[in-house]
């Protein structure tokens, strides 16, 4: 229990409690102390052992807790520590439920499987912080500062329990197998969208993200830099960074963005496409609060944390081991941002940068408008797969992946199908070279056995 005298002491306010710690050297002894209620503010705690103590509701604003300060354990729901300083602090498995922390600092802390439900973190200020398992659904980080903190290894998002991987895949053999398949999947709550591949072994990982092109990811605002520089002309009418991306990826360039389409046909064609293997078809039943339109806040933050530097982006992600990068890299994306929204709100929601997306764009390119185009993107996942993205990121929403697999002998078939609906490549790639590719193939003479 707490040391009586201490206690005492601590009773006869705060202004009497500093009075004395500048007089005698004493390491206070209040663990398991009931202190809830208690008026603290500007209370000098440093190397106090407070672990396991009930300060609910407590009033701690711009107390001095540093110095190897222990709270493990600490009661701390409502408490209000506005302002207070908080370095090389133990506050494992404590518990800040609502706490306010509204401009605090927070230095070498260990909140590993801290409850920080519904706390408020604005404008805070935190380096080296140790978030491993804490729970942070529904804090307020607006204009929290994160230097040297992971925010992967915390808990952002109401518990969920991640799709798993639906066992053996289906098999296809037909046009009319797979309209049956997807009539089944459909419900209210999601939308569905499609993606096909001509091998099953691709992994779900955009271009700029796949092993061969590992080393691209590191100058991804580069290549798009370059891209311009060379053909302004092409990017004339690209209003935004999302626009850039679109018009770069449609010409080739790797990006973030991983194709998918709104329209199971144009994935199935892609499917069958490559006649001499097995082909696979993705279904993503995606909730609809993850499908973004162009315009939407979120997607104009990943779209221009696409645009920062390799050095900025890693410093967002609290991987950067500058005491100021992450401020400096917020500031830039910020910029960026406004340069296309003058009035942009002046905070990043920092869950947006571990989502993963789907992202709606303006049907300004003709490809994406006949194939009723769409994309998946992440700021921190390189990998799409459902239950993939959800191992890295504890309770992520995430859409539901089902797998079909396309056998090499229905392919022929499913395309002469496809033809006769009117899905052929020429429909599918407007443009006079794939209409003189297609007319070239339809006059080429049959050769004979």
């Amino acid at each position: 229990m707490a040391n009586k005298e201490h206690l005492a002491w601590l009773g006869d306010g705060v202004e009497a409690w500093n009075a004395r710690r500048e007089q005698v050297e004493f390491t206070p002894d209040l663990h398991r102390a009931r202190l809830a209620h208690a008026q603290l503010s500007g209370a000098n705690l440093s190397y106090a052992d407070l672990s396991n103590a009930i300060l609910t509701d407590a009033d701690l604003s711009s107390a001095d807790l540093s110095g190897k300060v222990t709270l493990s354990g600490a009661k701390l729901g409502y408490a209000t520590l506005t302002g207070a300083i908080l370095r090389d602090v133990d506050l494992t498995r404590a518990d800040l439920t609502r706490a306010t922390l509204t401009g605090a600092i927070l230095r070498d802390v260990n909140l590993t499987r801290a409850d920080l439900t519904r706390a408020t973190l604005t404008d805070s200020t935190l380096i080296d912080v140790d978030l491993t398992r804490a729970k942070l659904i529904d804090a307020d980080l607006i204009g929290a500062r994160l230097d040297r903190t992971d925010l992967s290894k915390s808990v952002l998002f109401s518990t969920r329990t991640a799709p798993p991987p639906h066992g053996i895949p289906f098999h296809i053999e037909s046009v009319v197998k797979f309209i049956e398949y997807i009539k089944n999947i459909i419900s209210e709550e999601s939308v569905l969208y499609f993606r096909g591949e001509g091998q099953s072994n691709w992994t779900l990982r955009p271009a700029i993200a796949r092993k061969e092109n590992s080393d691209m990811l590191e100058h991804e605002r580069d290549m798009l830099d370059d891209l311009i520089s060379h053909r302004p002309g092409d990017f004339s009418s690209a209003n935004s960074s999302l626009d850039r991306w679109m018009v770069a990826q449609h010409h080739g360039l790797k990006t973030r963005f991983l194709d998918i389409t709104k329209n199971p046909l144009v994935a199935l064609f892609y499917a069958c496409e490559k006649q001499e293997t097995i082909g696979r078809l993705r279904i993503f039943a995606v909730p609809k609060f993850l499908i973004k339109q162009y315009n939407s806040d979120a997607i104009r933050i990943v779209s221009n944390f696409a645009r920062l530097s390799y050095s900025d982006q890693m410093a967002l992600l609290g991987n950067d081991p500058s005491d100021i990068a992450f401020e400096r890299a917020k500031e830039r994306l910020l910029q960026l941002i406004m340069l296309e929204r003058p009035y942009f709100p002046d905070w990043i929601d920092v869950r947006d940068l571990y989502r993963v997306f789907v992202v709606e764009p303006q049907q300004s390119i003709e490809r994406i408008r006949t194939q009723s185009g769409a994309f998946l993107v992440s700021v921190f996942h390189d990998q799409f797969e459902a239950h993939v993205a959800a191992r890295k990121i504890r309770n992520l929403p995430i859409y539901d992946e089902h797998e079909l697999r396309i056998p090499k002998e229905s392919k022929e078939g499913i395309l002469r199908d496809l033809r006769t609906l009117g899905i052929t490549r020429e429909t599918l790639f407007p443009g006079l070279d794939e209409s003189a590719k297609a007319i070239t193939e339809r006059y080429k003479p049959k050769t004979t056995g």
